[in-house]
């Protein structure tokens, strides 16, 4: 099972990348309902797009340091990371296989069994959280995962 590093400015968290591709694709889902987004949420879109959908092994890479590159950007990042965790969390306990097999952006060849508890994906957007917020302190050789 191949994990990716989520980092931001020196900090982060591993992340086995079905969950991340997972989280990622619910992000994008909370990003398609915003209407005129802003150039670099436009080019954040696309390009976690790609993250959430190539099946990159171990590969995963959202370069929050390019991206979160001031207090506004890191203020609508966390505003989306929390509607993302919402809409995550309005399956209930659970997400069933079949919800999460037919997703608008899924990584091919990923396919879920069983139903998921939903608690695996947020664990995903609070750690964002804390890492953009500057609460999370783990590094890539001393790190938190899920």
């Amino acid at each position: 099972m191949a994990t990716s590093l989520v980092d931001f400015k020196s900090f982060g968290f591993w992340c086995d990348d079905s969950v991340l591709e997972t989280w990622l694709s619910y992000f994008l889902q909370v990003l398609d309902r915003e209407e005129n987004l802003e150039g670099w949420l436009q080019q954040v879109r696309l390009d976690w797009q790609v993250q959430a959908t190539a099946g990159f092994m171990g590969c995963i890479d959202l370069s929050l340091d390019d991206i979160a590159t001031d207090q506004g950007r890191i203020a609508t990042l966390l505003k989306l990371g929390v509607q993302t965790n919402h809409l995550l969390a309005s399956h209930g306990e659970f997400i069933p296989a079949e919800v999460l097999n037919h997703h608008t952006y899924k990584a091919p060849g990923v396919i879920w069994t069983d139903a998921v508890a939903t608690v695996v994906f947020l664990e995903v957007g609070q750690l964002f959280s804390s890492l953009l917020e500057g609460n999370l302190r783990t590094t890539s050789s001393n790190p938190q995962a899920t």
